[in-house]
């Protein structure tokens, strides 16, 4: 009798040794050294339980991992695309791009305002925009990270800037240097192949996004830095490259930014504008739209015949203050409240401590390499 149980206990000792295994390979390692004396581990199994049982137990930890699905913290692929097309709003329809930022029902896009007032001394924005976009001097990039590319609830996407290169081809064979390392994560969703990121207005203080995004009226390029940027578009398969059509980036330009950097910016471009053709009538309308005769800040510019667009408009140059002060500075100003006193973002819904400036913008996007 003790000879037989001695030879059930022998018989039950491999089993245990492959659970005490596979618990190893999910934590730590079990064994460290590869001559310990077996005699000593402790090969006792539980009583009034089922051995099968506890080797099952054992070998089948808990493995499901957890994501932000933000940028590159998604499960699945990364699809890398670069975009092709960027397209100003329009006044009206779907073509304005307007949106609800702050989540009062409200949709709002401040930039098509903008490009309307610029319209009328007959500056089309939208030539130079393109023709910055097609020479690579405006480079913007898109990863999505999903398991799928029908539905999915977990999706990363990341926008990023390129650095300048070669003249794009966007046929795929492009390939770009990112300007940052991690880019601008954002967390999303795909349905049907349609791509939305999380909604401006639910975004957190640690979860909202910003982005560098530029545009051009035609001299150099005009800063749009975004703050609580939103992302959408269709990804689809076309031919052997993935593309997103109908595409569009929304995100709010914060008044400090504003007055820091995109007026200097506008009076800048604008400058230069009139001075590279001073007796164009486009030249003419830009200074009657920025130089006032009776706007003190016009006035005490003048003083300096050479700094007067309406004196020398070769030589001439066109203030910051006198861009605040036009028509264009009355559109060129905040529309919401999103961000609270320390300047972090938090949507008031129909607040009017206004501090941001809503900005939408078309784009299309097909494969790259970066």
């Amino acid at each position: 009798m003790l000879r037989l149980r001695a030879i059930l206990a022998m018989s039950a000792i491999p089993a245990v040794l492959s659970a005490v295994v596979l618990v190893g390979a999910c934590t730590t390692s079990y064994f460290t050294d590869d001559n310990a004396d077996l005699s000593t581990l402790d090969l006792a199994i539980p009583t009034g339980s089922d051995l099968a049982t506890a080797t099952k137990d054992l070998a089948t930890p808990d493995l499901a991992m957890q994501y932000s699905c933000r940028g590159q913290d998604a499960p699945g692929k990364s699809y890398k695309l670069v975009m092709n097309q960027l397209t100003l709003p329009s006044s009206s329809g779907t073509g304005s791009f307007a949106y609800d930022f702050d989540g009062d029902g409200r949709t709002e896009n401040q930039l098509k305002s903008l490009i309307s007032t610029i319209a009328i001394a007959g500056l089309d924005m939208q030539k130079p925009l393109q023709a910055a976009v097609e020479s690579g001097q405006i480079i913007n990039l898109l990863a999505i990270q999903s398991a799928a590319t029908d539905t999915a609830s977990c999706v990363g996407v990341t926008l990023n800037r390129g650095k300048l290169g070669p003249m794009p081809k966007f046929d795929g064979s492009d390939v770009f240097s990112p300007v940052t390392l991690f880019g601008s994560p954002l967390g999303g969703s795909l349905l049907s192949g349609k791509l939305a990121t999380m909604d401006s207005r639910i975004l957190k203080a640690d979860t909202e996004s910003s982005f560098a995004l530029s545009i051009s009226l035609g001299r150099g390029l005009l800063p749009l830095p975004l703050r609580g940027v939103h992302v959408e578009g269709r990804l689809q398969l076309v031919g052997s490259l993935w593309q997103v059509s109908a595409g569009v980036i929304h995100g709010v330009v914060a008044k400090s930014d504003l007055d820091s950097k995109v007026l200097p910016a506008v009076a800048d471009q604008v400058t230069q504008i009139i001075n590279s053709d001073p007796f164009s009538s486009s030249a003419r309308a830009l200074i009657n739209l920025f130089e006032s005769s009776t706007d003190p800040v016009s006035v005490n510019k003048c003083v300096i015949a050479a700094r007067c667009c309406r004196l020398n408009p070769a030589t001439c140059m066109i203030l910051p203050d006198e861009v605040r002060n036009s028509s264009v500075g009355a559109v060129l100003s905040p529309d919401v409240e999103v961000l609270d006193e320390m300047g972090k973002w938090k949507p008031v819904p129909g607040g009017k401590k206004y501090n941001a400036m809503s900005v939408g913008i078309g784009f299309s996007a097909i494969s790259a390499s970066f």
